[in-house]
């Protein structure tokens, strides 16, 4: 065989792999243990004979990388095994219209600056887009960013623009001193435990998809108010959108009740999740 693993999940359910004859990039996926046929990553160019998009975003992403502007934890809460390099960008692009400048990194502890998004205008065409989209509701703080996809390619529906996105969700609830100095009003309790997801994918064309469902991944996180002055302990998860026609924009909510689900202290809640705009950066068209 003359390929190579390059990147992979960390339970390598999928890997890139290249072909150190001819160069080539692919992205293999594994269900259960049969691997399906490998299909070659590399999203389709507009430009005839030039097929390095993919590279181009591998460069790019370990540029961010190589920034710190991502970090390496958890991918699911709780679980060691699952560490990884996340998709949510702890702090602000060096790089200026590939992501949004933000005020505050998400690991700030001292919060005397608001972490709220703070788009770039562009001026050379490119796009400030995926995140960080940040809100508090009742003490709760929703945070969510988003990453192409880049093994799912390029493509075009007619005059449409296809392509796929993961997207990383955190939860936190900020210490009172915290929400006093962003101005937001605390919850009605100490604790939160969510209930349900609900999210609405709206493209360009004005086709609307809506998801609804118990839990995230499963689970029904329960966050807990941070000390004064203590580190954050978030819970996080990821996820990823189907086959999307881009421009499309996401946001969405989170039905939160206050103490535990067994032991309610008071109304469900919706915890919202600013909108988040899902687009190709420029470095892969």
């Amino acid at each position: 065989d003359t390929h190579i693993v390059i990147a992979a999940s960390f339970n390598f359910s999928k890997c890139f792999t290249m072909d150190v004859c001819t160069g080539n990039i692919y992205c293999a996926t594994v269900m259960g243990n049969e691997p399906d046929d490998s299909v070659p990553a590399c999203p389709v160019s507009e430009k005839d004979g030039e097929h390095d998009a993919v590279l181009r975003w591998f460069e790019h992403y370990a540029r961010l990388v190589d920034a710190d502007v991502y970090d390496f934890e958890e991918l699911q809460a709780g679980e060691d095994v699952t560490k990884g390099l996340s998709l949510f960008p702890v702090r602000e692009s060096p790089f200026g219209t590939d992501l949004p400048a933000w005020s505050a990194p998400w690991r700030r502890v001292d919060a005397s600056v608001a972490p709220t998004p703070r788009p770039v205008a562009p001026t050379d065409g490119s796009i400030p887009l995926l995140g960080p989209s940040i809100a508090i509701t009742q003490g709760v703080r929703v945070a969510c960013a988003a990453v192409m996809l880049a093994e799912h390619g390029i493509r075009r529906n007619g005059d449409r623009v296809v392509c796929g996105f993961a997207y990383s969700v955190r939860y936190d609830m900020p210490s009172m001193h915290e929400l006093r100095t962003l101005g937001c009003a605390p919850g009605s309790a100490a604790d939160a435990q969510l209930d349900s997801r609900h999210w609405l994918f709206t493209d360009g064309a004005g086709k609307v998809n809506e998801v609804r469902g118990k839990a995230v991944i499963g689970l029904h996180p329960h966050l807990q108010q941070a000390a004064d002055g203590a580190a954050r302990n978030p819970f996080v998860y990821q996820s990823q959108t189907g086959p999307t026609v881009v421009t499309t924009h996401m946001r969405g909510g989170f039905d939160f009740v206050p103490g535990t689900l067994q032991r309610p202290m008071g109304p469900t809640f919706y915890a919202r999740c600013n909108e988040l705009v899902l687009d190709v950066p420029r470095y892969v068209r």
